[in-house]
């Protein structure tokens, strides 16, 4: 006789198959790039892999394509999801690399982080960016809940974020 499986354990094996598959991909990305823990540079970076939504993947990997083109020395101190965006950080940037950066996190809060459309800040749980067929029934919110500071070059960064302008 075969025991009924709960609506909570189908979404928990869902959730567990979606984790693997999300670490899978940015394990080749790291792989792929040579990207190294800035907690040590000897290992390659794997903290949270599974965290990071696959819709982002595209994103990230450009990102990484411009930061080691604009001189990056690979060293992540850590890459997740926070307020719905995509929060990337990493040690010693060059005024040039914040900005790429930053435009980076900025562009995540309109990509889905399911599957890389076109999406929308909504709240769900937490605040996530999805596209329509990932935030049926969820109210998009009108403003990002991501305090924003506008620095003398006419740049802005997440507050809190470890950029910094050139003239600090």
């Amino acid at each position: 006789m075969a025991r009924k499986v709960s609506e909570f354990e189908r979404s928990l094996r869902k959730r567990k198959r979606r984790w693997a598959a999300n670490e899978k991909a940015y394990r080749k990305l790291v792989a792929k790039y040579g990207l190294l823990s800035e907690q040590d540079p000897t290992k390659p970076y794997c903290d949270f892999l599974s965290d990071i939504p696959l819709g982002w993947f595209d994103l990230i990997e450009t990102l990484v394509q411009k930061l080691i083109a604009a001189g990056w020395d690979r060293q992540v101190a850590q890459v997740k999801q926070k307020w719905g965006g995509l929060r990337f950080y990493v040690g010693g940037a060059s005024p040039a690399m914040a900005r790429l950066i930053a435009r980076a996190e900025k562009r995540s809060l309109k990509i889905c982080e399911e599957y890389g459309r076109p999406g929308v800040l909504c709240n769900a749980d937490f605040v996530r960016t999805l596209c329509d067929a990932h935030a049926e029934g969820l109210a998009p919110l009108r403003k990002s809940p991501v305090i924003r500071i506008r620095f003398q070059d006419g740049d802005t960064h997440p507050a809190g974020s470890n950029l910094r302008p050139p003239d600090l």
